[in-house]
């Protein structure tokens, strides 16, 4: 009996051990966050009016006015999602500061790179143009967000989310819309069927005519031409009308 003990011991140490080694050997196989294989994605954003692009002071027709983009356009991209097939979600949580050079009347910020992300296959694609409520009420803030950007209302602390200013009709009369706030945010989300390996480009498009159309017709005439709150009555209309503004070209 006592030999029968003693085998049953060793038999259950030796037991033990073999599988503290299999999966001790097996844990060590599994990536770690920091040696994940990572591939760099880049959006391209091409602005265009119906279809045309967008250039500074060239006329374009909305269903009511005759407008040029002639002083400044700007928005944040921000709070890019990349959802995988798994449903695990990449989000660099950067900001991006899109606008403009109207010296050059081309735009020299239109293409966003992020590197480091994880390798894989994704199935959507979302982000925002603005800044969420997280970030939106702290102005002191560096990068795209820095307050020097001008893209600040100081006196209702928060960030302008997108902003188009020029001048429309014959009697070239000027128009400033400033459209921010937390309930003005504007989200997208896209199925984006994709394997990551080295690099993506993805291919986005905004059509600013959008802006003025569907479920809205926005006359500057009648509505708000000078948007610089939050409770200015034509902003609901615009931010509705956003939500057919954007559009994916093509991933390559």
């Amino acid at each position: 009996m006592r030999i029968i003990k003693k085998n049953s011991q060793l038999f259950f140490t030796v037991l033990f051990f073999f599988f503290l080694i299999f999966f001790g050997c097996k844990k060590d196989q599994t990536a770690q966050p920091g040696n994940v294989s990572t591939g760099t994605i880049t959006f391209n954003i091409s602005h265009v009016f119906g279809n045309n692009p967008l250039q500074f002071s060239e006329s374009y027709l909305t269903a009511n006015d005759t407008i040029r983009i002639q002083s400044q356009f700007a928005y944040y991209f921000s709070n890019i999602k990349l959802t995988k097939t798994d449903n695990t979600i990449y989000s660099p949580g950067n900001f991006f500061l899109v606008h403009y050079d109207i010296d050059s009347q081309n735009p020299d910020s239109t293409t966003i790179t992020i590197n480091n992300v994880p390798q894989g296959d994704y199935k959507t694609l979302s982000f925002v143009i603005g800044v969420d409520s997280l970030h939106n009420h702290t102005v002191g803030q560096t990068g795209a967000l820095d307050p020097s950007m001008g893209m600040c209302w100081f006196w209702n602390t928060g960030y302008v989310f997108y902003r188009l200013k020029g001048n429309f009709g014959a009697t070239n009369t000027s128009f400033s819309l400033d459209l921010g706030g937390d309930e003005n945010i504007m989200s997208y989300e896209f199925p984006a069927n994709f394997s990551l390996a080295d690099s993506r480009t993805i291919n986005i498009k905004m059509d600013i005519k959008e802006l003025f159309q569907n479920p809205y017709s926005y006359n500057l005439k009648v509505d708000d031409k000078d948007i610089h709150s939050t409770t200015s009555k034509g902003i609901s209309k615009l931010v509705q009308n956003s939500k057919d503004m954007m559009s994916i070209l093509s991933i390559q």
